[in-house]
């Protein structure tokens, strides 16, 4: 019976002690490097998404049980790893990894390395593109490289932006810079292009760019590169996102009917002489009866000779007749949808390569009825029959849809674009004749 007892005892003892040891405590300790403790290491339990980071003392505390294996990480520094012992506290020291990187740009003559490349050139490679959502591919150069101006002149979606490379180089002539894709001139428009088709993207800014180009290359050349399989296996890719799409730069403030008329009254008033008392109150008269024939439409429901009082004040009876209808450029602009959906099938053997893609984007623009579509397609295959011969084939078409919208920036015509009529008026006059066209009609 006694030995029974024992038994049933060290069971419970057992048991007891595996319980303690799989149960989850704290772990903590400082993580350091030759000059001292490193702030913002990344601390993980390895295989779960519980972790922390050290603080400004390279202190850290975490959850751990016995057996679980810490990870240490961080950028530019080798990672470590420690399994969790009987110990609480677990201090280590970190290395930095030396890294040379040797990075290759495309330049006029071929590849070179970076760090022989002796002239100016940036590259932007696909992983830049791939995380923007770009119509037109050359946006991408905005606030990317020094020395290069991009100006959008317009909000249409699709326009590409006019590129300046180093300042301008003629008055009269084009400042244009020369486009290269794959090797080829390209003198098509560059919203043709899938952004995501591209594999880098890189701008020769000094005189070498001539070497290969001569003088179509004075303005600078924008060399793009499509994308090749590069996949051992058959890689498929399917990207498909949407977004909105609205007015950056909000138009500046306009005073609306109850500014505008005063104002107007002032105008009017200091056109006349105010030399005595009596001049200035007959001029203060002679506005506020003026004001209504100077506005021709009185869009208030009080008559035109009492819209404002001699005083310079607007009527308190004086209200609008069509308050909803006085805002014309928010019926004018609209929060449009940017919708993009990209496929791409690539891989490689020992000899080939092939990379082929297709890709449809709508966009809307801001101002009602002004939109791009655009459906792409391109086929990359390239094979090696042996050391000199090399052969392959580039195919890429293209289908836009461009639906213009006036902003008042390329045509000024009042007929066509109302934006134009809101900066140089009342907007109330423009709005009040309007309906009243479309009433007569």
């Amino acid at each position: 019976m006694k030995e029974k007892i024992k038994g049933l005892l060290l069971l419970i003892f057992l048991m007891s002690s595996q319980f303690f040891y799989a149960q989850e405590r704290v772990v903590s300790g400082t993580v350091s490097d030759a000059s001292g403790p490193i702030p913002g290491i990344n601390v993980n339990v390895k295989g779960t998404k519980n972790g922390v980071q050290t603080d400004f003392d390279g202190k850290y505390s975490i959850k751990a049980k016995t057996g679980d294996v810490l990870l240490f990480s961080y950028v530019g520094m080798q990672d470590v790893t420690i399994t969790v012992g009987t110990s609480s506290v677990i201090n280590t020291k970190m290395k930095e990894i030396g890294k040379e990187l040797d990075e290759v740009v495309v330049v006029a003559y071929g590849k070179a390395k970076k760090s022989s490349y002796t002239g100016s050139a940036t590259q932007i490679k696909s992983e830049q593109l791939e995380n923007r959502p770009l119509t037109n591919a050359l946006s991408v150069l905005e606030g990317s490289t020094s020395g290069v101006q991009v100006q959008s002149s317009a909000g249409q979606p699709g326009a590409a932006p006019e590129i300046r490379i180093r300042g301008f180089s003629s008055i009269n002539g084009s400042n244009t810079p020369l486009y290269i894709v794959d090797g080829v001139p390209y003198a098509g428009d560059i919203s043709n292009l899938n952004s995501t088709d591209i594999e880098s993207l890189t701008v020769l800014k000094d005189a070498s760019s001539t070497s290969l180009y001569g003088s179509k290359a004075a303005n600078g050349v924008i060399i793009i590169t499509t994308k090749s399989g590069k996949s051992q296996k058959d890689k498929f890719s399917l990207n498909v996102s949407t977004g909105m799409t609205s007015r950056s730069i909000k138009d500046y403030d306009r005073v609306d009917a109850y500014q505008y008329y005063p104002l107007e009254w002032e105008a009017i008033r200091n056109s006349r002489p105010m030399k005595t008392q009596a001049d200035i109150d007959e001029a203060n008269k002679y506005a506020s009866g003026r004001v209504g024939q100077v506005l021709v439409v009185n869009p208030f429901n009080v008559p035109s000779g009492s819209v404002v009082g001699t005083d310079g004040k607007l009527n308190p009876n004086a209200q609008l007749l069509y308050p909803e209808d006085l805002n014309w450029e928010k019926q004018l602009e609209r929060a449009g949808v940017r919708k993009n959906v990209d496929f791409s099938y690539q891989g490689k053997s020992e000899k080939s390569n092939y990379f082929a893609s297709l890709g449809h984007l709508t966009e809307e623009g801001y101002i009602r009825k002004s939109g791009f579509e655009r459906t792409t397609g391109r086929l990359n295959l390239n094979t090696s029959l042996n050391d000199w011969f090399k052969t392959g084939v580039n195919i890429s078409g293209a289908l836009t849809n461009s639906k213009l919208g006036v902003d008042g920036v390329e045509n000024t015509n009042s007929f066509s674009n109302p934006f134009m009529s809101m900066r140089s008026m009342g907007q109330f006059i423009l709005f009040l004749i309007i309906r009243k066209m479309v009433i007569m009609s």
